[in-house]
């Protein structure tokens, strides 16, 4: 079975936002990690990226999820601007927590965390069928993934550290 999973960090590992004085802010909404997990596979089965600001960290693991390697890069300017507005767009709808039937022939399951001010929502769906509401989020991480999986930067990613898998 293939699996792709989108997962925001619990609340807990978010990023504090500060406004200039040093308080502490609700921060919006934002997308903030994401994985992509292949079910019976050999070598790297799953990568998490985790996404602070406009940093990412890819951590490619095993079917056992072992950590086979890390790999780092940096989102331009203009993909964080899109990856902000995707997470904006999608705090206005109303999300289901599931569409369609994800993982059934192998189609793969992506998932996400949406995080908008203190609250965390979970959604499913098909990776190969998302529907239209989510597929600039699906885009936008497949991006991520083939470019911190490939080691090449792309107009979205900035690679920093590197090995390819």
């Amino acid at each position: 079975m293939c699996a792709l999973s989108l997962t925001l960090v619990p609340a807990a590992c978010l990023v504090v936002e500060t406004d200039e004085g040093g308080e502490e802010t609700s921060g919006g909404s934002a997308i903030v990690a994401a994985s992509l997990q292949y079910g019976f596979c050999g070598g790297s089965c799953k990568t998490v990226i985790v996404i602070e600001g406009a940093e990412l960290v890819a951590t490619l693991r095993s079917r056992q999820d072992l950590t086979l390697l890390e790999n780092r890069g940096r989102l331009t300017a203009r993909a964080r601007d899109d990856l902000d507005e995707i997470a904006a767009d999608l705090a206005d709808r109303e999300l289901r927590p599931r569409y369609g039937c994800p993982g059934c022939a192998d189609g793969g399951i992506s998932s996400f965390e949406l995080r908008v001010g203190d609250d965390v929502s979970a959604h499913q769906y098909d990776h190969e069928r998302p529907p239209e509401v989510l597929a600039p989020l699906n885009k936008m991480v497949d991006d991520i993934v083939d470019a911190l999986s490939t080691c090449q930067s792309s107009p979205r990613v900035r690679v920093t550290s590197c090995t390819p898998r």
